[in-house]
């Protein structure tokens, strides 16, 4: 075969590889996934000619591997990628495929950029045996090790069970795509069959239940999601924080919300209102509402936003909201990316000894996440700081590098009812109108210890702003702290 022959032939070859029929139920091709992800002609493919593996086959009846991997540009940044493809074998999982995703996290590693897994898989290739195990042993281990060292974001467009779940949900951050999107541990059927909602493992379930980040309406949107968090997010651990073109002045006034509220307000309002342009990048939406997680960026510079809302019940904070706040803080920790936390809480949800033990089991964890955190930290109190909310929710004595409140604020070691019964129960029951002298013990304690004056003349409050300053004063504060992380080690 002359040379001319033998590029027609694997030309020919190549082109047969992505000869695919259209998906079913109007589910994109994997390279129309990719193009979608990637920059304009910038995806090129790795280990293409890859086929399946196993002793029982002839090498004619080899089919291509059910994924796709390579590497492209997402605005102009270096990212990698690899897709299941229905089309082949209906995505199955085997030896080989597992080695090219393997091969793809191993070049993303060594150059420091992320990797996008987009899946739509049946499962393993059962024909392999033993091999289809250790192809998920590999992949386990492949995306362990790239763990808080490069971000790692899943995409579920299409079937996502049993192992491929558990790959899929190890990523730091899931999207679902759409209706076709079934996302759960056991296949939906089985799930199903032991009684569940016809909701259970779809897209939708996933983010109600807080394992996926969010459920985007096609997958087009889900991919659109995808090259908008990864501009959040640096390309590495030791990669500078992602900045943007900004036109909103970081001196630009907020609209009262929080002091000026007469009972309790939706913080995402306020959130928005800090943010560039009124940009805020929310994660978890439809999981445990009582903790808003997300990215904005504020004067250009990328940041990770926690914050209670007190709109949601009764400004407690649940177990859930406490391990989606933890979960959220450690993934900005371990990528360098400031936090900061607005807080209006007056403690935790616990009706039940139940609830009480699993919020103590999570608060503590989210303590530990504040307490680990090296980037730069900034907390604003909005509200109400009862208890220890103020300690855990990234207080100066947990390691915040800068605290603000608004003179509205109530900083207190206990509710105000409660604190005066327990302090002078005594001397109410012996006075003469024990109201009237509630009422006078009530304002001493809310003008003597739970002002933010007070908070701030004990070194636990840096500044106390009015709310249209607090745009300006975050700005700031992030600006004067950006060099903290070249920084943390002077040995």
């Amino acid at each position: 075969m002359n040379l001319e022959n033998r590029k027609q032939a694997i030309r020919q070859a190549h082109e047969a590889l992505h000869a695919q029929p259209a998906q079913s139920g109007g589910r994109m091709t994997v390279l129309e996934r990719m193009q979608r992800l990637f920059d304009e002609g910038t995806f090129i493919e790795t280990n293409a000619f890859i086929t399946q593996t196993g002793n029982i086959l002839a090498e004619s009846e080899r089919l291509p591997e059910g994924v796709v991997t390579g590497y492209g540009a997402v605005d102009g940044r270096l990212v990698f990628a690899f897709a299941q493809d229905y089309s082949r074998d209906q995505g199955a999982i085997g030896l080989a495929g597992a080695n090219k995703i393997a091969a793809l996290y191993r070049t993303a590693l060594q150059n420091g950029a992320p990797v996008v897994g987009m899946f739509d898989s049946d499962g393993a290739k059962l024909q392999e045996g033993t091999n289809a195990l250790a192809a998920y042993g590999i992949l386990f281990k492949a995306a362990a090790d790239a763990k808080f060292k490069i971000p790692r974001i899943s995409v579920v467009s299409g079937t996502c069970s049993g192992a491929n779940a558990v790959l899929a949900a190890e990523a730091d951050i899931v999207i679902t795509a759409g209706e076709n999107a079934a996302f759960s541990l056991a296949s939906v059927s089985a799930l199903q069959s032991l009684g569940a909602s016809a909701e259970t493992g779809t897209g939708i379930y996933a983010a109600q239940s807080g394992l996926a980040a969010a459920a985007a309406a096609t997958e087009a949107e889900s991919l659109l999601n995808a090259r908008a968090l990864l501009s959040y997010l640096p390309s590495n651990k030791k990669d500078k924080v992602p900045a943007a073109p900004c036109s909103d002045p970081a001196e630009r006034a907020v609209a009262e919300t929080a002091g000026a509220a007469d009972g309790p307000y939706d913080m995402k309002t306020l959130v928005a209102q800090i943010a560039d342009n009124g940009v805020f990048h929310e994660l978890y939406s439809d999981f445990a509402s009582d903790i808003v997680t997300g990215f904005a960026f504020i004067n250009g510079a990328s940041c990770g936003i926690v914050a209670t809302n007190p709109v949601v019940n009764n400004s407690r904070i649940t177990a859930a909201g406490a391990k989606k706040a933890g979960e959220f803080v450690d993934l900005c920790s371990a990528f360098s990316l400031p936090v900061l936390t607005l807080v209006d809480s007056v403690g935790y949800c616990g009706e039940s000894e139940l609830q009480n033990a699993a919020a103590a089991k999570e608060v503590a964890r989210l303590a530990a996440s504040y307490a680990k955190a090296s980037p730069p930290m900034v907390t604003v109190i909005t509200g109400k700081a009862t208890g220890s909310v103020f300690s855990v929710l990234g207080s100066k004595a947990l390691g915040a590098d800068l605290v603000l409140a608004l003179p509205s604020a109530q900083i207190e070691v206990m509710d105000t009812d409660a604190a005066v019964n327990f302090l002078w129960n005594g001397a109410l029951a012996e006075a003469d109108d024990a109201e009237e002298a509630r009422e006078e013990l009530k304002n001493k304690w809310e003008q003597e210890m739970s002002t933010p004056l007070n908070a701030a003349k004990n070194g636990h409050v840096d500044f106390i702003c009015e709310e249209k300053e607090l745009r300006a004063r975050i700005a700031s504060a992030l600006s004067m702290l950006a060099m903290k992380r070249h920084f943390w080690d002077f040995s």
